[in-house]
């Protein structure tokens, strides 16, 4: 449905190269570091994970508040979890092959029952009734803004796909129509719902209230794994059918569109975001934490449980809870994996703590141009040093006019015309005192890609 026409091609791919360029250099010299504070290295470490065990065949995990749930498919029961202690209090009987499980933020614990196509609710005293009969056959589920949302296939082949999107209080269903073949996973970008494909590189875009469906391609992208946080949705799986060159790819979700992607050993088979860190695990178990700005590579974790099988993640508080689907024999465990976050990485990015990088003009140059590109929610930060009485000019431009600056003395102060509100690309003016100024540059909507030039006289 979005149609991408020829004379577009060049301008889109100049958008994505530039966001994955952290500290370009056209004509400035700049300091090392980055301008998101990411680490300039990854480390690799090795780790014991606590193990939780329980029965045949893992596959999801939830989280309510006060237990974990497990689904347990080969057994056709969830097993329910005491947190803090990690107890396995009970099985709770729920139907056939039993795979995903949900806990909305707005109540709940949901199950997806595969051979039974069903939509099970496990509400007081573990009592289990059916939310909703699918008549067609269910992959996985996940909740987002609109509710719990289904990938299924109508013809019980891989042939086909849709989403179902099912109301948690009444059960009530709205489906999309056909979005392809081979479609593997979800993910919600608010009331939207994008679907990754394990062929041809296609990701679909389902906006549930229009009920209207975007495609994107990527070449080569083979996805089983989908993730988002507030800012961007994530594709994981590998380049085309080789297992060992995984891909990840990140998605600027206003512009639809590739915004950075990373290059990993292993095939993705899960992933998991939030606002700092994208986890992506491969297939054989190697859990990979990447920036969730940028996808730099941030450290790779490997458990002394040896190669497994992840069936799903979720994290909690500094942990990472990851479903092995048969740790013994054919039973299966809860990985909970502490310490996985890079000791190097910071918090959300703002102004007051963003990691700054220096200007430094050429010999005999009295200007430099810095190439930058900062995603949604994101800023870059830049000094640069200066005297009293000179003339400082800052010309920003961007592909879409979304990115702006603000300017900030070596007392703290905003210099008017270019202060908090004021949406500055151009700015001229004395300088008031001696020092470092700070250069805090932002986007009025979305991601963006700029050029900065700064002068100073």
């Amino acid at each position: 449905m979005i149609s991408k026409a020829a004379n577009d091609l060049r301008a889109r791919s100049l958008r994505r190269s530039a966001v994955r360029r952290l500290a370009p250099v056209l004509c400035a010299a700049l300091l090392a570091g980055s301008m998101l504070g990411a680490p300039a290295s990854a480390d690799e470490i090795t780790l014991e994970p606590g193990v939780i065990d329980v029965g045949k065949w893992a596959e999801g995990i939830a989280f309510d508040g006060r237990f974990y749930w497990v689904a347990e498919s080969g057994q056709r029961s969830v097993a329910k979890i005491e947190y803090g202690s990690g107890d396995l209090i009970k099985h709770v009987k729920i139907g056939r092959l039993p795979t995903s499980m949900v806990a909305p933020r707005e109540g709940g614990v949901f199950a997806l029952v595969a051979t039974d196509k069903l939509v099970s609710s496990i509400g007081a005293n573990d009592k289990v009734t059916t939310l909703a009969k699918l008549g067609e056959c269910p992959d996985r589920m996940i909740a987002g803004d609109g509710g719990l949302w289904v990938l299924t296939q109508p013809a019980c082949s891989s042939e086909s796909s849709r989403v179902i999107g099912i109301d948690a209080r009444t059960g009530k269903q709205t489906k999309s129509s056909n979005l392809g073949e081979w479609a593997t996973s979800l993910a919600a970008m608010g009331l939207e719902i994008w679907v990754g494909h394990a062929r041809g590189g296609l990701v679909n875009v389902y906006d549930s209230r229009t009920a209207e469906v975007g495609d994107i391609t990527v070449p080569g992208l083979s996805t089983w794994a989908m993730a988002s946080n507030s800012a961007h949705v994530f594709a994981g799986g590998r380049v085309d059918e080789n297992n060992d060159d995984g891909l990840v790819v990140m998605f600027d979700p206003d512009r639809m569109e590739e915004a950075a992607r990373a290059s990993l050993p292993e095939m993705v088979m899960q992933m998991l975001a939030d606002a700092d860190h994208l986890v992506a695990i491969g297939e054989k178990g190697t859990i990979f934490v990447l920036s969730a700005q940028t996808l730099d590579l941030l450290r790779t974790i490997r458990l002394t449980t040896g190669d497994y099988t992840a069936r799903d993640v979720i994290a909690l508080e500094d942990n990472l809870l990851i479903t092995s689907s048969m740790a013994a024999g054919e039973n299966g465990a809860v990985l909970v994996v502490n310490d996985w976050r890079p000791a190097e990485a910071t918090d959300a990015v703002d102004a007051g703590s963003a990691s700054a990088t220096a200007i430094r003009f050429e010999p005999g140059a009295s200007s430099a141009v810095v190439n930058g590109g900062i995603a949604r929610g994101e800023q870059a930060v830049y000094t640069i040093g200066a005297s009293a009485g000179q003339t400082m000019s800052l010309d920003m431009q961007s592909i879409e006019d979304n990115a702006v600056f603000q300017i900030e003395a070596p007392d703290g102060t905003q210099l008017p015309g270019a202060s908090d509100g004021d949406d500055a690309r151009v700015w001229r003016g004395p300088l008031p005192l001696d020092g470092d100024y700070r250069i805090v540059v932002g986007s009025t909507r979305g991601g963006a890609s700029y050029e900065l030039t700064v002068g100073i006289r």
